[in-house]
């Protein structure tokens, strides 16, 4: 379990959102999951080559390409608690 900080999947999850995680390393095209940059954790939309903010506000939420940087898989989301 883990809880939501921001609001880079809106409207699918929220700010505040507790969401059950099961801890794998594919994440398919589509699906959100859970991510690690450096110190850094991110749940986002799993792209084809970059994590995927569904947020409008790319400004403020922007997608993530990977780069020099490793990005971790933790795991897939599988909804949230109180669905």
């Amino acid at each position: 379990m883990i809880g939501v900080n921001g609001r880079s999947v809106e409207d699918t999850y929220f700010d505040g959102d507790k969401v059950p995680v099961e801890k794998t390393q594919d994440v398919p095209v589509g699906k959100i999951g859970i991510f690690i940059r450096g110190s850094e954790c991110f749940i986002k939309e799993a792209g084809k080559d970059k994590l995927i903010s569904r947020n409008e506000s790319k400004e403020r939420n922007p997608d993530i390409i990977p780069n020099e940087r490793k990005i971790n898989t933790i795991g897939i989301v599988l909804g949230k608690v109180g669905d």
